[in-house]
Protein backbone atom coordinates (compact mmCIF):
# COMPACT_ATOMS: atom_id res chain seq x y z
CA UNK A 1 0.00 0.00 0.00
CA UNK A 2 2.65 2.39 1.05
CA UNK A 3 4.15 1.61 -2.66
CA UNK A 4 1.60 2.12 -4.78
CA UNK A 5 0.97 5.52 -2.67
CA UNK A 6 4.18 6.84 -3.29
CA UNK A 7 3.92 5.97 -6.90
CA UNK A 8 0.53 8.21 -7.33
CA UNK A 9 2.52 11.27 -5.64
CA UNK A 10 5.55 10.54 -8.28
CA UNK A 11 3.07 9.97 -11.04
CA UNK A 12 1.20 13.45 -10.39
CA UNK A 13 4.42 15.06 -9.84
CA UNK A 14 5.75 13.88 -12.93
CA UNK A 15 2.53 15.23 -14.91
CA UNK A 16 2.91 18.50 -13.12
CA UNK A 17 6.48 19.17 -14.00
CA UNK A 18 5.26 18.44 -17.56
CA UNK A 19 2.38 20.86 -17.48
CA UNK A 20 4.24 23.85 -15.95
CA UNK A 21 7.31 23.09 -19.26
CA UNK A 22 4.36 23.12 -21.52
CA UNK A 23 3.03 26.40 -20.13
CA UNK A 24 6.62 28.52 -19.69
CA UNK A 25 7.44 26.80 -23.69
CA UNK A 26 4.43 28.34 -24.79
CA UNK A 27 5.15 31.68 -23.22
CA UNK A 28 8.55 31.87 -24.38
CA UNK A 29 7.30 31.63 -27.74
CA UNK A 30 4.57 33.74 -27.18
CA UNK A 31 7.02 36.50 -26.33
CA UNK A 32 8.59 35.49 -28.91
CA UNK A 33 6.47 36.13 -31.70
CA UNK A 34 4.86 39.01 -30.22
CA UNK A 35 8.52 40.53 -30.79
CA UNK A 36 9.04 39.22 -33.95
CA UNK A 37 5.83 37.33 -35.01
CA UNK A 38 6.66 35.88 -38.39
CA UNK A 39 7.56 32.74 -36.93
CA UNK A 40 8.63 30.79 -39.98
CA UNK A 41 11.24 33.71 -40.67
CA UNK A 42 15.04 33.70 -39.61
CA UNK A 43 15.82 35.82 -36.28
CA UNK A 44 16.56 39.76 -36.79
CA UNK A 45 20.14 39.91 -37.63
CA UNK A 46 22.05 42.20 -35.12
CA UNK A 47 22.11 46.49 -35.58
CA UNK A 48 25.17 46.96 -36.98
CA UNK A 49 27.78 48.87 -35.41
CA UNK A 50 27.68 52.66 -36.80
CA UNK A 51 31.52 53.38 -37.87
CA UNK A 52 32.91 56.47 -36.94
CA UNK A 53 33.30 59.04 -40.26
CA UNK A 54 36.81 58.97 -40.75
CA UNK A 55 36.98 62.38 -42.20
CA UNK A 56 37.03 63.52 -38.46
CA UNK A 57 41.13 62.70 -37.58
CA UNK A 58 40.94 62.77 -33.58
CA UNK A 59 44.14 63.72 -32.13
CA UNK A 60 44.92 62.99 -28.25
CA UNK A 61 48.64 62.63 -28.57
CA UNK A 62 50.22 65.32 -25.83
CA UNK A 63 52.95 66.28 -28.07
CA UNK A 64 50.70 67.27 -31.34
CA UNK A 65 48.29 69.10 -28.72
CA UNK A 66 50.52 71.24 -27.61
CA UNK A 67 51.47 72.27 -31.03
CA UNK A 68 48.12 73.02 -31.90
CA UNK A 69 47.58 74.98 -29.30
CA UNK A 70 50.71 77.15 -30.08
CA UNK A 71 49.24 77.43 -33.75
CA UNK A 72 46.01 78.46 -32.46
CA UNK A 73 47.36 81.19 -29.53
CA UNK A 74 49.67 82.34 -32.87
CA UNK A 75 46.23 83.18 -35.20
CA UNK A 76 44.66 84.61 -32.07
CA UNK A 77 47.45 86.94 -31.95
CA UNK A 78 47.45 87.66 -35.26
CA UNK A 79 43.65 87.90 -36.01
CA UNK A 80 42.22 91.30 -37.09
CA UNK A 81 38.35 91.70 -36.26
CA UNK A 82 36.52 94.06 -38.35
CA UNK A 83 33.68 95.83 -37.81
CA UNK A 84 31.27 92.88 -39.34
CA UNK A 85 32.89 90.14 -37.67
CA UNK A 86 32.76 92.58 -34.35
CA UNK A 87 28.96 92.34 -34.50
CA UNK A 88 28.86 88.89 -35.33
CA UNK A 89 30.72 87.89 -32.54
CA UNK A 90 28.19 90.35 -30.24
CA UNK A 91 25.31 88.36 -32.01
CA UNK A 92 26.72 85.35 -30.84
CA UNK A 93 26.72 86.92 -26.99
CA UNK A 94 30.72 86.59 -27.26
CA UNK A 95 31.91 88.65 -24.05
CA UNK A 96 35.11 89.19 -25.23
CA UNK A 97 34.24 92.02 -28.04
CA UNK A 98 32.64 94.12 -25.40
CA UNK A 99 35.50 95.97 -24.92
CA UNK A 100 36.47 96.68 -28.00
CA UNK A 101 33.12 97.62 -29.41
CA UNK A 102 32.41 100.46 -26.23
CA UNK A 103 36.19 101.46 -27.42
CA UNK A 104 35.10 102.33 -31.06
CA UNK A 105 31.56 104.08 -29.77
CA UNK A 106 33.75 106.48 -27.58
CA UNK A 107 36.69 106.87 -29.90
CA UNK A 108 36.85 109.79 -32.37
CA UNK A 109 36.69 107.92 -35.55
CA UNK A 110 33.16 108.25 -36.57
CA UNK A 111 33.42 106.31 -39.54
CA UNK A 112 34.47 103.58 -37.74
CA UNK A 113 31.75 104.26 -34.73
CA UNK A 114 29.05 104.82 -37.67
CA UNK A 115 30.06 101.65 -39.38
CA UNK A 116 29.63 99.57 -36.19
CA UNK A 117 26.42 101.35 -34.65
CA UNK A 118 25.10 100.10 -38.32
CA UNK A 119 26.44 96.30 -37.70
CA UNK A 120 24.67 96.56 -34.06
CA UNK A 121 21.07 97.60 -35.65
CA UNK A 122 18.39 95.29 -35.50
CA UNK A 123 17.97 93.80 -38.69
CA UNK A 124 15.13 91.20 -40.42
CA UNK A 125 17.70 88.24 -39.75
CA UNK A 126 17.83 88.45 -36.16
CA UNK A 127 15.93 86.70 -33.34
CA UNK A 128 12.75 88.60 -32.18
CA UNK A 129 14.79 88.45 -28.43
CA UNK A 130 18.24 90.08 -29.96
CA UNK A 131 18.78 93.14 -27.22
CA UNK A 132 21.65 94.98 -26.04
CA UNK A 133 21.73 94.89 -21.91
CA UNK A 134 25.57 95.75 -21.48
CA UNK A 135 25.55 99.63 -19.63
CA UNK A 136 28.83 100.76 -21.04
CA UNK A 137 27.01 99.79 -24.45
CA UNK A 138 24.22 101.12 -23.48
CA UNK A 139 25.55 104.59 -22.37
CA UNK A 140 27.89 104.91 -25.31
CA UNK A 141 24.82 104.24 -27.77
CA UNK A 142 22.48 106.94 -25.87
CA UNK A 143 25.30 109.56 -25.61
CA UNK A 144 25.69 109.02 -29.80
CA UNK A 145 22.64 110.35 -30.12
CA UNK A 146 23.13 114.05 -29.10
CA UNK A 147 26.10 113.78 -31.66
CA UNK A 148 25.01 115.05 -35.00
CA UNK A 149 27.70 112.98 -36.98
CA UNK A 150 26.30 109.96 -35.53
CA UNK A 151 22.61 110.97 -34.51
CA UNK A 152 21.22 108.47 -37.58
CA UNK A 153 22.97 105.30 -36.90
CA UNK A 154 22.49 105.81 -33.31
CA UNK A 155 18.86 106.55 -33.29
CA UNK A 156 18.01 103.52 -35.70
CA UNK A 157 20.36 101.16 -33.41
CA UNK A 158 18.72 102.21 -29.95
CA UNK A 159 14.91 102.28 -31.72
CA UNK A 160 15.55 98.51 -33.17
CA UNK A 161 16.70 97.03 -30.21
CA UNK A 162 14.22 99.07 -27.83
CA UNK A 163 17.68 100.31 -25.60
CA UNK A 164 16.65 100.89 -22.08
CA UNK A 165 15.97 104.41 -21.76
CA UNK A 166 15.73 105.42 -25.32
CA UNK A 167 12.57 107.14 -24.70
CA UNK A 168 13.73 110.09 -22.53
CA UNK A 169 16.96 110.77 -24.62
CA UNK A 170 15.07 110.61 -27.98
CA UNK A 171 12.21 112.62 -26.44
CA UNK A 172 15.07 115.32 -24.92
CA UNK A 173 16.85 115.51 -28.23
CA UNK A 174 13.63 116.31 -29.96
CA UNK A 175 12.62 118.68 -27.93
CA UNK A 176 16.12 120.30 -28.39
CA UNK A 177 15.08 121.58 -31.70
CA UNK A 178 18.88 120.06 -32.88
CA UNK A 179 17.74 116.79 -33.97
CA UNK A 180 19.06 116.26 -38.04
CA UNK A 181 16.75 113.23 -37.87
CA UNK A 182 13.21 114.48 -36.11
CA UNK A 183 11.17 112.40 -38.11
CA UNK A 184 12.87 109.22 -36.88
CA UNK A 185 12.78 110.15 -33.02
CA UNK A 186 8.99 110.64 -33.57
CA UNK A 187 8.70 107.23 -35.38
CA UNK A 188 10.81 105.33 -32.65
CA UNK A 189 9.02 107.67 -29.30
CA UNK A 190 5.51 106.48 -31.82
CA UNK A 191 6.45 102.62 -30.98
CA UNK A 192 7.30 103.51 -26.69
CA UNK A 193 5.19 103.83 -24.26
CA UNK A 194 5.06 107.84 -25.04
CA UNK A 195 3.36 107.20 -27.87
CA UNK A 196 0.34 109.22 -27.45
CA UNK A 197 2.21 112.47 -26.90
CA UNK A 198 3.47 112.15 -30.53
CA UNK A 199 0.05 112.81 -31.91
CA UNK A 200 -0.02 116.19 -31.79
CA UNK A 201 3.92 116.11 -34.08
CA UNK A 202 2.21 114.07 -36.50
CA UNK A 203 -0.83 116.20 -36.54
CA UNK A 204 1.12 118.83 -37.98
CA UNK A 205 3.00 116.47 -40.52
CA UNK A 206 0.56 114.65 -41.76
CA UNK A 207 2.42 113.89 -45.11
CA UNK A 208 5.17 111.95 -42.91
CA UNK A 209 5.83 108.89 -44.84
CA UNK A 210 5.57 106.25 -42.02
CA UNK A 211 2.29 108.07 -40.35
CA UNK A 212 -0.07 105.39 -40.82
CA UNK A 213 2.48 102.78 -38.82
CA UNK A 214 2.94 105.12 -36.19
CA UNK A 215 -0.36 105.58 -36.00
CA UNK A 216 -1.63 101.83 -35.59
CA UNK A 217 0.99 100.90 -33.03
CA UNK A 218 -0.42 104.03 -30.85
CA UNK A 219 -3.63 102.79 -30.78
CA UNK A 220 -2.97 99.72 -30.25
CA UNK A 221 -0.83 100.84 -27.04
CA UNK A 222 -3.77 103.45 -26.15
CA UNK A 223 -7.47 103.41 -24.40
CA UNK A 224 -10.10 104.80 -26.60
CA UNK A 225 -9.77 108.21 -26.39
CA UNK A 226 -6.21 107.43 -27.55
CA UNK A 227 -7.92 105.08 -30.52
CA UNK A 228 -10.68 107.81 -31.27
CA UNK A 229 -8.23 110.66 -31.88
CA UNK A 230 -5.64 108.25 -33.63
CA UNK A 231 -9.03 107.27 -36.31
CA UNK A 232 -9.45 111.04 -36.47
CA UNK A 233 -6.17 111.92 -37.93
CA UNK A 234 -5.98 109.01 -40.24
CA UNK A 235 -9.46 110.44 -41.73
CA UNK A 236 -7.25 113.30 -42.29
CA UNK A 237 -4.27 112.01 -43.19
CA UNK A 238 -3.20 111.51 -47.16
CA UNK A 239 -4.97 108.10 -47.46
CA UNK A 240 -2.42 106.69 -50.47
CA UNK A 241 0.60 106.41 -47.15
CA UNK A 242 1.27 103.28 -45.91
CA UNK A 243 -0.94 102.33 -43.28
CA UNK A 244 -3.19 105.05 -43.28
CA UNK A 245 -6.53 103.47 -44.58
CA UNK A 246 -5.76 100.38 -42.33
CA UNK A 247 -5.97 102.97 -39.38
CA UNK A 248 -9.17 104.13 -40.59
CA UNK A 249 -11.15 101.14 -40.94
CA UNK A 250 -9.83 100.48 -37.84
CA UNK A 251 -10.37 103.35 -35.61
CA UNK A 252 -12.43 105.62 -37.35
CA UNK A 253 -16.13 106.22 -37.43
CA UNK A 254 -19.43 106.63 -39.34
CA UNK A 255 -17.62 108.91 -42.20
CA UNK A 256 -15.13 105.89 -43.18
CA UNK A 257 -18.49 103.50 -44.46
CA UNK A 258 -18.31 105.08 -47.99
CA UNK A 259 -14.90 104.70 -48.30
CA UNK A 260 -14.99 101.25 -46.99
CA UNK A 261 -18.31 100.38 -49.15
CA UNK A 262 -15.69 101.35 -52.00
CA UNK A 263 -13.15 99.12 -51.29
CA UNK A 264 -15.29 96.57 -50.33
CA UNK A 265 -17.06 96.62 -54.13
CA UNK A 266 -13.33 97.01 -56.17
CA UNK A 267 -12.36 93.91 -53.47
CA UNK A 268 -9.48 96.66 -52.02
CA UNK A 269 -8.45 95.67 -48.53
CA UNK A 270 -11.61 93.49 -48.39
CA UNK A 271 -11.09 92.22 -45.08
CA UNK A 272 -11.03 95.17 -43.24
CA UNK A 273 -13.29 97.00 -45.20
CA UNK A 274 -16.04 94.23 -44.47
CA UNK A 275 -14.67 94.17 -40.59
CA UNK A 276 -15.50 97.94 -40.52
CA UNK A 277 -18.74 97.55 -41.59
CA UNK A 278 -20.09 95.02 -40.40
CA UNK A 279 -18.86 96.70 -36.49
CA UNK A 280 -21.20 99.52 -37.52
CA UNK A 281 -24.12 97.77 -39.42
CA UNK A 282 -23.41 93.61 -39.25
CA UNK A 283 -26.24 92.23 -40.48
CA UNK A 284 -26.63 94.51 -43.16
CA UNK A 285 -23.59 93.14 -44.76
CA UNK A 286 -23.56 89.76 -43.96
CA UNK A 287 -24.28 88.54 -47.86
CA UNK A 288 -20.68 90.18 -48.50
CA UNK A 289 -18.89 87.36 -46.45
CA UNK A 290 -20.69 84.68 -47.43
CA UNK A 291 -19.44 86.14 -50.85
CA UNK A 292 -15.77 86.74 -49.67
CA UNK A 293 -15.87 83.06 -48.56
CA UNK A 294 -16.75 81.36 -51.58
CA UNK A 295 -13.89 83.22 -53.59
CA UNK A 296 -10.35 81.45 -52.80
CA UNK A 297 -9.04 84.57 -53.71
CA UNK A 298 -10.87 86.35 -50.47
CA UNK A 299 -11.14 83.33 -48.06
CA UNK A 300 -8.24 84.26 -45.83
CA UNK A 301 -9.94 87.93 -45.71
CA UNK A 302 -13.13 86.35 -44.51
CA UNK A 303 -11.45 84.90 -41.97
CA UNK A 304 -10.11 87.77 -40.52
CA UNK A 305 -13.64 89.34 -40.46
CA UNK A 306 -15.15 86.75 -39.06
CA UNK A 307 -12.00 86.57 -36.30
CA UNK A 308 -13.06 90.29 -35.45
CA UNK A 309 -16.91 90.13 -35.63
CA UNK A 310 -18.55 90.18 -31.91
CA UNK A 311 -19.59 86.27 -31.12
CA UNK A 312 -23.15 87.37 -31.01
CA UNK A 313 -23.03 87.32 -34.91
CA UNK A 314 -21.53 84.44 -35.60
CA UNK A 315 -24.04 81.48 -36.12
CA UNK A 316 -23.46 77.74 -36.35
CA UNK A 317 -24.37 78.07 -40.29
CA UNK A 318 -21.26 80.44 -40.77
CA UNK A 319 -19.20 78.36 -39.17
CA UNK A 320 -20.02 75.43 -41.30
CA UNK A 321 -19.58 77.28 -44.45
CA UNK A 322 -16.45 78.20 -43.22
CA UNK A 323 -15.41 74.70 -43.00
CA UNK A 324 -17.27 73.92 -46.54
CA UNK A 325 -15.19 76.81 -48.43
CA UNK A 326 -12.00 75.50 -46.24
CA UNK A 327 -12.56 71.59 -48.04
CA UNK A 328 -13.64 73.56 -51.25
CA UNK A 329 -10.31 75.62 -51.47
CA UNK A 330 -7.82 72.72 -51.15
CA UNK A 331 -5.33 74.50 -49.03
CA UNK A 332 -5.19 73.34 -45.42
CA UNK A 333 -1.97 75.61 -44.62
CA UNK A 334 -1.08 75.16 -40.82
CA UNK A 335 -1.40 78.75 -40.06
CA UNK A 336 -4.96 78.77 -41.61
CA UNK A 337 -5.62 76.09 -40.12
CA UNK A 338 -4.82 77.14 -36.78
CA UNK A 339 -7.09 79.89 -37.29
CA UNK A 340 -10.36 78.40 -38.48
CA UNK A 341 -9.64 75.78 -34.68
CA UNK A 342 -8.79 79.38 -32.73
CA UNK A 343 -12.40 80.72 -33.95
CA UNK A 344 -14.14 77.14 -33.54
CA UNK A 345 -12.84 77.14 -29.75
CA UNK A 346 -13.36 80.38 -29.13
CA UNK A 347 -17.37 80.48 -30.53
CA UNK A 348 -17.45 77.06 -28.33
CA UNK A 349 -17.10 74.23 -30.99
CA UNK A 350 -14.58 72.63 -29.81
CA UNK A 351 -16.55 68.94 -29.53
CA UNK A 352 -16.47 69.31 -33.76
CA UNK A 353 -12.89 69.11 -33.27
CA UNK A 354 -13.07 66.58 -30.31
CA UNK A 355 -15.67 64.29 -32.39
CA UNK A 356 -14.63 62.37 -35.49
CA UNK A 357 -16.00 63.03 -38.37
CA UNK A 358 -18.15 65.86 -37.27
CA UNK A 359 -16.06 68.24 -38.97
CA UNK A 360 -14.99 66.62 -42.55
CA UNK A 361 -15.46 63.38 -43.87
CA UNK A 362 -12.11 64.98 -45.92
CA UNK A 363 -9.18 63.32 -44.17
CA UNK A 364 -6.37 65.18 -45.46
CA UNK A 365 -8.42 68.59 -44.28
CA UNK A 366 -9.31 66.88 -40.81
CA UNK A 367 -5.73 65.71 -39.86
CA UNK A 368 -5.08 69.11 -40.97
CA UNK A 369 -7.08 70.74 -38.77
CA UNK A 370 -6.61 68.13 -35.91
CA UNK A 371 -2.87 69.37 -36.00
CA UNK A 372 -3.90 72.95 -35.55
CA UNK A 373 -6.19 72.11 -32.89
CA UNK A 374 -3.76 70.53 -30.34
CA UNK A 375 -1.63 73.96 -30.69
CA UNK A 376 -4.47 76.08 -30.60
CA UNK A 377 -6.06 75.03 -27.35
CA UNK A 378 -2.41 75.22 -25.57
CA UNK A 379 -2.50 78.09 -22.99
CA UNK A 380 0.42 79.89 -21.83
CA UNK A 381 0.34 78.23 -18.28
CA UNK A 382 0.35 74.66 -19.83
CA UNK A 383 3.51 75.13 -21.72
CA UNK A 384 5.01 77.53 -18.85
CA UNK A 385 4.41 74.61 -16.93
CA UNK A 386 6.06 71.86 -19.06
CA UNK A 387 9.23 74.29 -19.24
CA UNK A 388 9.34 74.41 -15.00
CA UNK A 389 9.27 70.65 -15.44
CA UNK A 390 12.29 70.48 -17.46
CA UNK A 391 14.17 73.27 -15.75
CA UNK A 392 14.54 75.97 -17.85
CA UNK A 393 12.83 78.27 -16.95
CA UNK A 394 15.28 80.86 -14.59
CA UNK A 395 14.24 82.04 -11.27
CA UNK A 396 14.69 85.84 -12.46
CA UNK A 397 12.41 85.16 -15.70
CA UNK A 398 8.96 87.00 -14.09
CA UNK A 399 5.64 86.00 -15.40
CA UNK A 400 5.45 89.50 -16.70
CA UNK A 401 7.96 88.52 -18.80
CA UNK A 402 6.49 85.25 -20.42
CA UNK A 403 2.73 86.47 -20.93
CA UNK A 404 4.77 89.42 -23.05
CA UNK A 405 6.32 87.30 -25.10
CA UNK A 406 3.56 84.93 -25.19
CA UNK A 407 1.31 87.75 -27.01
CA UNK A 408 4.17 88.86 -29.11
CA UNK A 409 5.04 85.32 -30.31
CA UNK A 410 0.85 84.07 -31.58
CA UNK A 411 1.96 80.50 -31.42
CA UNK A 412 2.86 78.19 -29.29
CA UNK A 413 5.93 76.62 -31.36
CA UNK A 414 6.89 80.33 -31.87
CA UNK A 415 6.77 80.85 -28.28
CA UNK A 416 8.96 78.12 -27.45
CA UNK A 417 11.51 79.25 -30.46
CA UNK A 418 11.69 82.41 -28.92
CA UNK A 419 12.28 81.35 -25.47
CA UNK A 420 14.83 79.09 -26.11
CA UNK A 421 16.42 81.65 -28.17
CA UNK A 422 16.55 83.83 -25.65
CA UNK A 423 18.06 81.83 -23.35
CA UNK A 424 20.74 80.77 -25.99
CA UNK A 425 19.53 76.82 -25.97
CA UNK A 426 18.16 76.93 -29.65
CA UNK A 427 20.23 76.59 -33.14
CA UNK A 428 18.54 77.16 -36.82
CA UNK A 429 20.63 77.43 -39.79
CA UNK A 430 20.40 76.88 -43.55
CA UNK A 431 21.79 73.48 -44.62
CA UNK A 432 22.06 75.65 -47.78
CA UNK A 433 24.90 77.74 -47.70
CA UNK A 434 25.13 79.69 -50.58
CA UNK A 435 29.32 79.47 -50.12
CA UNK A 436 31.58 77.54 -51.16
CA UNK A 437 33.68 76.17 -49.85
CA UNK A 438 31.17 75.53 -47.04
CA UNK A 439 31.78 77.93 -43.62
CA UNK A 440 32.00 74.87 -41.04
CA UNK A 441 34.03 77.18 -39.62
CA UNK A 442 31.45 79.36 -38.89
CA UNK A 443 28.90 77.02 -38.38
CA UNK A 444 31.30 75.79 -35.11
CA UNK A 445 31.05 79.30 -33.51
CA UNK A 446 27.14 79.15 -33.57
CA UNK A 447 27.38 75.86 -31.62
CA UNK A 448 29.86 77.25 -28.91
CA UNK A 449 27.43 80.57 -28.84
CA UNK A 450 24.37 78.08 -28.39
CA UNK A 451 26.01 75.65 -25.67
CA UNK A 452 25.01 77.17 -22.44
CA UNK A 453 29.38 77.88 -22.43
CA UNK A 454 30.00 74.24 -22.06
CA UNK A 455 32.17 74.89 -25.70
CA UNK A 456 33.31 78.49 -25.53
CA UNK A 457 36.73 76.98 -25.02
CA UNK A 458 37.07 75.40 -28.08
CA UNK A 459 39.58 77.02 -30.90
CA UNK A 460 38.24 76.67 -34.71
CA UNK A 461 40.01 77.82 -37.85
CA UNK A 462 40.52 76.61 -41.33
CA UNK A 463 43.15 75.85 -43.42
CA UNK A 464 44.59 78.21 -46.04
CA UNK A 465 43.16 76.17 -48.95
CA UNK A 466 39.49 75.69 -46.91
CA UNK A 467 39.49 71.82 -47.58
CA UNK A 468 40.12 71.22 -43.61
CA UNK A 469 39.71 72.89 -40.01
CA UNK A 470 40.44 72.47 -37.16
CA UNK A 471 38.40 72.39 -33.62
CA UNK A 472 40.98 72.42 -30.70
CA UNK A 473 39.69 70.79 -26.90
CA UNK A 474 40.89 70.32 -24.12
CA UNK A 475 42.65 67.07 -24.34
CA UNK A 476 41.51 66.51 -27.75
CA UNK A 477 41.57 68.21 -31.37
CA UNK A 478 39.95 67.44 -34.29
CA UNK A 479 41.18 68.07 -37.83
CA UNK A 480 38.11 67.29 -39.89
CA UNK A 481 38.30 67.26 -43.84
CA UNK A 482 34.97 67.53 -45.19
CA UNK A 483 34.98 66.67 -48.56
CA UNK A 484 32.72 68.05 -51.73
CA UNK A 485 28.95 68.58 -51.04
CA UNK A 486 28.76 72.03 -53.26
CA UNK A 487 27.43 74.80 -51.30
CA UNK A 488 25.84 72.65 -48.40
CA UNK A 489 26.56 71.60 -45.05
CA UNK A 490 27.05 67.81 -44.43
CA UNK A 491 24.65 67.45 -41.38
CA UNK A 492 25.24 64.14 -40.60
CA UNK A 493 29.27 65.14 -40.53
CA UNK A 494 28.41 67.68 -38.19
CA UNK A 495 25.99 66.15 -35.79
CA UNK A 496 28.69 63.36 -35.56
CA UNK A 497 32.00 65.91 -34.78
CA UNK A 498 29.66 67.83 -32.37
CA UNK A 499 28.03 64.35 -30.52
CA UNK A 500 31.98 63.16 -30.30
CA UNK A 501 33.06 66.64 -28.96
CA UNK A 502 30.75 66.41 -26.02
CA UNK A 503 30.73 62.71 -25.36
CA UNK A 504 34.95 63.62 -24.85
CA UNK A 505 34.47 66.52 -22.53
CA UNK A 506 32.13 64.36 -20.94
CA UNK A 507 28.87 66.40 -21.03
CA UNK A 508 25.77 64.93 -21.02
CA UNK A 509 23.89 67.68 -22.52
CA UNK A 510 23.65 67.24 -26.52
CA UNK A 511 22.21 69.35 -29.70
CA UNK A 512 18.85 67.55 -29.50
CA UNK A 513 17.21 67.67 -33.56
CA UNK A 514 14.34 69.06 -34.53
CA UNK A 515 12.36 67.63 -37.53
CA UNK A 516 11.40 70.99 -39.61
CA UNK A 517 10.07 69.68 -42.73
CA UNK A 518 12.70 71.19 -44.95
CA UNK A 519 16.24 72.19 -45.39
CA UNK A 520 16.17 74.09 -42.21
CA UNK A 521 18.10 72.65 -39.43
CA UNK A 522 16.98 73.34 -35.98
CA UNK A 523 18.37 71.87 -32.51
CA UNK A 524 17.64 72.48 -28.79
CA UNK A 525 20.64 72.34 -26.40
CA UNK A 526 19.25 70.46 -23.61
CA UNK A 527 19.39 67.13 -21.29
CA UNK A 528 17.79 64.56 -23.92
CA UNK A 529 14.94 62.91 -21.21
CA UNK A 530 13.77 67.17 -20.29
CA UNK A 531 14.49 68.40 -23.86
CA UNK A 532 12.92 65.44 -25.75
CA UNK A 533 9.18 65.76 -24.66
CA UNK A 534 9.51 69.39 -25.32
CA UNK A 535 10.38 69.10 -28.56
CA UNK A 536 8.20 66.19 -29.67
CA UNK A 537 5.01 68.48 -28.46
CA UNK A 538 6.01 71.88 -29.81
CA UNK A 539 8.35 72.06 -32.32
CA UNK A 540 8.40 68.51 -34.57
CA UNK A 541 6.60 68.41 -37.54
Amino acid sequence: MPFSSNYVVVKYLLIGTFVAVGFIAKAIKKSTTEDYPYKNDPPKPAEPEIEPDTRINVITDAGRLEKLRAEAKAKSESEVLTISSLAKCFRRKDPSVIFRIVRILNGQDTAQCNALLGALTKNNSDELTYAITDSQMIQAILAAVSQPELEEKAVELAGTVKLSGFPEVFEKRLMSGNSTVPDRLIYWLSHSEKGASMLPYLETNLNFYSLGDCLRVIAENGNQLVQDRVGELALKADKNLPGVLECCFLYGDERVIPIAREHLKHRSFSGLALSMLIRFDGPKYFNELYELLKSFSTFDDALYVVEKMDKGNITDSLLRTIITQLEATGDFADARCYQLAKILIDNGKAEWLNTPGQLSENRQMAAAIDKAYKFAKIQLHTIVTDLRKASLVPPHYSDSQLETLWKISGHPRTFLINFLDEHDRILRYDAETGEAPVPYAELMQEYKAKSLGTLNHLNVWVDENGEKFTILSKDSAYVVTPGSSGDWYDVPLVNELIAKILTDLNCTERFLPVNTGDQAVMYVFGYPAKVHPLIKKYLSF
